[in-house]
């Protein structure tokens, strides 16, 4: 039987589009973040995370988030795992780059 890695496991559902996006084509949980089971079942680590922040630690390194860091889309596409789209940030950070209320409200001078 052929071990897939789950690195491999991960790639294998994603599409790259024109945008340069990658785009995460499995499951998709709330809020629209793509959902990965990452480990072997097998060997008991079998766990649900943030497609984005299993991209971002493939590419940076396991234990690369700081503790309440998030990851923020640059591109704003909220199933892209694309590494050079994600960066880690305060929460404060990642809030003021969205199109929120409140990102709205900070950016107001009178």
């Amino acid at each position: 039987m052929l071990k897939v890695t789950p690195e491999e496991r991960f790639w294998m559902k994603t599409l790259i589009l024109p945008s340069g996006c990658v785009e995460w084509t499995a499951a998709i949980g709330g809020g629209g973040y793509g959902v990965f089971h990452a480990g072997l079942k097998s060997q008991g680590t079998y766990r649900p995370v943030k497609a984005h922040r299993f991209a971002y630690e493939w590419a940076n390194g396991v234990g690369s988030i700081p503790d309440g860091f998030q990851i923020d889309h640059l591109c704003r596409n909220r199933a892209c795992v694309a590494p050079s789209h994600l960066e880690a940030v305060t929460g404060r950070e990642n809030t003021l780059r969205g199109t929120s209320l409140s990102a709205f409200n900070a950016v107001k001078t009178h």
